[in-house]
């Protein structure tokens, strides 16, 4: 019985360690400790901070890497491991991932639209940037893709999920307050559309600084 005890602890401390070192990896990983070949091979495993913090660390040399990594991981649901290829090679100034990005954000479902300005936050280069801010002027409401009023479950019940959204030019202002340093709205607070004003002068005042960059300059986003 006591060994038997003691097994089990023993295989408990185990997992301990291993969790613990699995935690202190991924740390390593997004504060880019790592080398090229130490993210490419984590990457290949399926880890999605090492593949993250490639286009972070703008390695474009990992580019046939990730794209190999992408074409074998066909579910590209948001937060997938082939979406955080496609996010971190539109970092690294790959033009298809970008465009497959700006495709989810003309998408006429709104969560498409809502995950594709995340990507572009996480991007954050000089023509995310310009794209959030073309984003400002739009301040219509959003209902889940398929929307009817008289929609109604096999009980009667109301539809489940997300029905309404927040209006397009709220999530961009959401995502530039992760992006520009000392942003003009904290990114801890919620933006109203009295606020577009206040971006709208921002841009007047900075746009140079973005449309006249290489659209490859990446802009480093505030971190937690």
């Amino acid at each position: 019985m006591k060994k038997a005890i003691m097994l089990v602890l023993v295989l408990f401390g185990i997992n301990i360690i291993q969790g613990t070192a699995q935690k202190t990896d991924d740390n390593n990983l997004r504060q880019g400790e790592a080398s090229q070949e130490v993210l490419v091979q984590a990457a290949k495993t399926g880890n999605k901070e090492a593949i993250l913090e490639l286009g972070k660390q703008g390695k474009r040399e990992a580019i046939p890497e990730l794209k190999i990594i992408r074409d074998n991981n066909k579910n590209k649901a948001f937060g997938s491991i082939s979406s955080c290829v496609q996010m971190a090679l539109a970092k690294l100034g790959d033009s298809e991932a970008m465009n497959e990005i700006l495709a989810e954000l003309k998408s006429d479902n709104p969560m498409l639209q809502d995950h594709a300005i995340k990507k572009l936050a996480y991007v954050a280069n000089s023509s995310a940037i310009e794209v959030l801010v073309n984003l400002l002027e739009n301040n219509k409401s959003r209902k889940m893709k398929g929307y009817d009023p008289n929609m109604r479950g096999p009980k009667g019940e109301m539809p489940q999920g997300k029905i309404l959204y927040e209006p397009i030019n709220v999530i961009a202002m959401k995502a530039l307050a992760t992006i520009i340093p000392n942003p003009i709205i904290s990114a801890d607070k919620l933006p109203a559309q009295e606020n577009i004003n206040n971006w709208r002068e921002w841009w007047m005042a900075n746009s140079n600084k973005y449309c006249n960059s290489s659209s490859n300059e990446v802009i480093k986003a505030k971190t937690p």
